[in-house]
């Protein structure tokens, strides 16, 4: 009897010390007059490390657009050489060309 009532009153010691331990509140939905110090400095970190991730991914997208612009010019070089070849292998010109599909515009439409 008595390992009974020294065991109920550790679950009861237990669960009156788990209940006054106070566990770290959310602030992440209070308005900011209403945090401690220690709060509102977690939210400031929490906001700064937010802007460097941003500006971090920011960064990333502005270095792949300008890859990537690159690329695009390096491709729209490729077509211009490509365009002047074939304007040399049938012998016209681009202007020759230009004149050509107006005439079929002209004729087809």
């Amino acid at each position: 009897m008595k390992k009974t009532y020294r065991l109920i009153y550790l679950l009861i010691l237990a669960l009156v010390v788990m209940s006054c331990s106070s566990p770290e509140r959310d602030y992440s939905n209070l308005p900011d007059q209403e945090l401690t110090k220690d709060e509102a400095v977690k939210r400031i970190q929490m906001f700064q490390a937010n802007v460097k991730d941003l500006q971090n991914k920011l960064a990333q997208q502005e270095q792949e657009a300008a890859a990537l612009k690159n690329q695009l010019s390096n491709v729209n070089a490729s077509i211009k050489d490509c365009n002047e070849t074939y304007y040399q292998l049938i012998g016209a010109t681009e202007a020759d060309i230009e004149a050509f599909r107006q005439e079929l515009g002209r004729i087809e439409g």
